[in-house]
């Protein structure tokens, strides 16, 4: 980094507050609310709106934490839960089988016996949250993290042992709160749609607005062995949500960084981002390569949409942290943060200029680590064999034998369970990246120059195309007879992976030695800091339940006005615009579906409220409580908002509930699903 883009940490001036500077630029950041924290006042003061604590305690108990990174909620008083399809298809995906893919075909449960178990699903529903009184923090010599950790460690064993409830310790503003939550694992599958329709658009259309995907799926709690009855659930709201309404939504948004410095923000400007670009691009030109000579498959079409979509949403964080107000407000952020430190000031200044330097070392590491990763399930093959016959050459003892048995173990079971791919393809996007390496770095980068090891990208791709990796047989060769198993011909991609191996193990020792431990310590300590001033008046969100609001409205887009709300007859438009190439291609059902739908009936709406990751598949509600619909993700100007609120045309999308009724009624015949939803009858 050069010195013109280091500022001084300066200790002297009054700063103007980071919140107004921010609103004068772009507009409100209203913010993601701890529950023991609400905006009340804010509430009343902008938006005349004062729910009484049974309104927030409903929403609460409705409101579910998804796994670990995500949200639903309780829709029926019979445990019906409702929740983004994006969320749980790797779920659904474990329930494939000869004779059923729901993931394809979509699936609905008639009876109850038909509704399927997602295994290893947990639901988790707050109970409370409160101070957690009695917890003894360790002081003098014995403060440290390790001591920290067992300090907290163990008030949470001594409150779930009280309560019979899973806990979880947060800190804020200088204080720890325990969470409380009741878990549920008997989660069943009772409707999904067709992939074909739950990603209509893909990734193509990822952040772009309007959009059509039916991005829900329906699951259900059961209990004892009965459908769990909620005592809180949220009832569909009768009225459609019309433009300028307050909108709100609870869920577990999992990250944040308006926490995060001026010298990070940079690091991931300059190097972070462009290379974690630089790599994507060349895995795209790989797939897309193989694409010309190949078939478009499922398979590969979800492969190209996950890097589409990394590509996307990185490409969108940077140009966000390239705009010259992102930078100025971190920057002030940093500023305030100094001056409010008080007597600490000069510790907080140092801290922040000796993470500049830490990660000026780091910039050209970090760039080959990411850039020279090489990507796909056969190079994830390679690695654990190398690592399994390493396990079965290095062990000694007695111990040493057992853990080493054990290693071998878990990688043969996980190396001849592993799908079958098209070397091709794999050889198609690694020649890609060594292209790219090449490119960036030269010929005589060590790293790089051991993987050609005197050929070409060109060469050294059509070598790799003729590993015998994807053969499940000549694996378990491999795992019975070690290297005589290739005999006087080693296998290509096992070779490169082995030449390369020394050099980005160097490259990760490096990090952990040199830059990890000093560069998390500070970092840490400045979201202390943070956390404890009041630069932000909401903690940044840290996967507990955070309350979030916005009003419905459309925004102006390269001079176009888009409006609020989507309707299903822009979906069929889109599809027969894109003449139903994928991912533009609606299923069978859609299309025989077409004249029993009202077509202009709203399948999705934009709410301006501020969207996280961890939001998908948030209730969202009206005034009343009253479910209007559910968070599917966001529009790209929200991803220009993740360091700071920068853009006023940042949105979240959410699925219509009368839009989700409309599907199941008319084109799933699932009526009694969709009465359940309404209350007009009971489970049965």
């Amino acid at each position: 980094m050069s010195p013109a883009h280091r500022p001084r940490y300066a200790l002297w001036g009054t700063v103007p507050c980071l919140v107004l500077l921010l609103a004068a630029a772009s507009g409100v950041d209203e913010g993601f609310w701890a529950w023991e924290a609400l905006p009340l006042e804010r509430l009343g003061r902008d938006h005349d709106f004062h729910p009484d604590r049974a309104w927030f305690e409903r929403l609460q108990g409705a409101t579910l934490q998804y796994g670990q990174r995500g949200t639903a909620s309780f829709v029926s008083r019979r445990g019906l839960v409702l929740t983004s399809w994006s969320l749980a298809r790797r779920r659904i995906e474990a329930l494939v089988g000869s004779d059923l893919d729901p993931l394809r075909h979509g699936y609905l449960a008639l009876r109850p016996d038909d509704e399927l178990r997602l295994p290893g699903l947990r639901l988790r529903q707050l109970d409370s949250v409160a101070p957690a009184e009695g917890l003894r923090l360790p002081k003098g010599k014995e403060k440290g993290n390790d001591a920290l950790r067992a300090a907290l460690d163990a008030f949470r064993l001594k409150e779930e042992k009280a309560t019979g409830l899973e806990c979880r310790l947060r800190r804020r503003r200088g204080k720890y709160w325990v969470y409380r939550y009741r878990v549920f694992d008997d989660v069943r599958l009772v409707f999904t749609p067709e992939r074909a329709a739950a990603r209509f658009g893909g990734a193509e259309d990822a952040g772009t607005w309007p959009r059509g995907a039916l991005d829900a799926v329906l699951l259900r709690v059961w209990e004892d062995g009965e459908p769990l009855e909620s005592e809180t659930f949220l009832s569909l709201s009768g009225r459609p949500a019309k433009t300028g309404d307050l909108l709100l939504a609870a869920g577990f948004p999992i990250f944040s960084g308006r926490d995060e410095s001026a010298p990070l923000c940079r690091f991931n400007r300059d190097h972070f981002y462009p290379a974690i670009l630089a790599h994507t691009d060349a895995v795209l030109r790989g797939l897309d390569r193989y694409l010309r000579d190949g078939e478009l498959t499922e398979d590969i079409e979800e492969e190209r949409d996950r890097w589409l979509m990394v590509r996307k949403d990185y490409a969108a964080q940077l140009e966000g942290l390239r705009r010259p107000d992102t930078m100025a407000a971190i920057e002030e952020r940093d500023r305030r943060l100094v001056k409010l430190a008080g007597a600490d000031a000069p510790k907080v200044a140092a801290d922040l200029e000796q993470l500049d330097e830490i990660l000026g070392r780091y910039a050209e590491t970090s760039r080959l680590r990411i850039v020279l990763r090489l990507e796909g399930r056969l190079v994830e093959v390679a690695e654990n064999l190398l690592r399994y016959l390493d396990a079965a050459n290095t062990t000694s003892g007695a111990k040493g034998e057992t853990v080493g048995k054990e290693l071998r173990d878990d990688l043969r079971s996980q190396l001849l369970s592993m799908p079958v791919t098209d070397a091709k393809k794999e050889a198609m996007v690694n020649g890609s990246l060594l292209r790219v390496a090449l490119s960036m770095f030269g010929p005589d980068q060590p790293i790089l120059k051991a993987a050609l090891d005197g050929r070409s990208p060109d060469e050294l791709e059509a070598e790799l195309s003729r590993t015998r990796l994807n053969d499940r047989e000549f694996v378990r060769e491999i795992l019975d007879r070690g290297p005589a198993a290739w005999g006087s011909r080693p296998d290509p991609l096992i070779e490169l992976v082995r030449r390369m191996k020394p050099g980005l193990d160097a490259l990760d020792e490096e990090r952990r030695t040199s830059f990890w431990e000093p560069f998390s310590r500070i970092r840490r300590e400045l979201h202390r800091r943070m956390d404890d001033s009041s630069v932000l008046p909401y903690p940044v969100p840290d996967n507990t339940l955070r309350l979030v609001y916005g009003r419905m409205r459309g925004y102006e887009d390269a001079g176009r006005v888009l409006p609020p709300r989507s309707t299903f007859h822009g979906v069929y438009d889109r599809a027969e615009g894109f003449e139903s190439a994928p991912p533009w291609r609606l299923p069978s059902t859609w299309r025989r579906a077409a004249k029993r739908l009202e077509a202009g009936m709203g399948l999705a709406l934009v709410c301006d409220l501020d969207f996280m990751t961890g939001l998908e598949g948030a209730p969202l509600v009206d005034r009343k409580g009253r479910l209007v619909g559910m968070l599917m993700g966001r529009n790209r100007w929200s991803l220009f908002n993740l360091f700071g609120y920068v853009d006023r045309r940042a949105r979240g999308v959410a699925l219509d509930g009368r839009g989700l009724l409309e599907a199941l009624r008319k084109i799933y015949e699932a009526t009694a699903l969709a009465d359940e939803i309404e209350g007009r009858r009971s489970f049965k």
